[in-house]
């Protein structure tokens, strides 16, 4: 789902990372035109998501699913180190990660 997430934000230098995907998805695709996976519910499910991905690396806009809907109260600041304290230095970093329990659905 990374290139689902990647196509709709559009960030600075997507279109190479859509490109590398597609071709990848490509790659793995099974002689009989699905794709499998052993942590995919089933195969026709994946191959519904990997469709999308291929759709959205190459300029679609349409899903066949709604994504979660996400508020800014969904993300909270961590702060990491850079680098680490036990090798001296000092610099701080500042992510941003999503609570899951926080999540609801469309």
């Amino acid at each position: 789902m990374a290139i689902h997430v990647i196509a709709l934000e559009k960030p600075n230098g997507s279109q190479r990372i859509l490109e590398a995907g597609r071709e990848c998805l490509l790659a793995h695709q099974d002689r009989a035109g699905h794709w499998t996976d052993p942590l995919a519910p089933d195969s026709v499910y994946l191959t519904v998501l990997v469709l999308d991905a291929i759709a959205m690396a190459t300029g679609g806009n349409s899903l066949t699913f709604s994504p979660p809907a996400l508020s800014r109260n969904d993300f909270t600041p961590v702060r990491h180190e850079w680098p680490p304290k036990s090798r001296g230095g000092s610099e701080s970093h500042y992510l941003s990660r999503v609570n899951t329990g926080s999540l609801s659905s469309q």
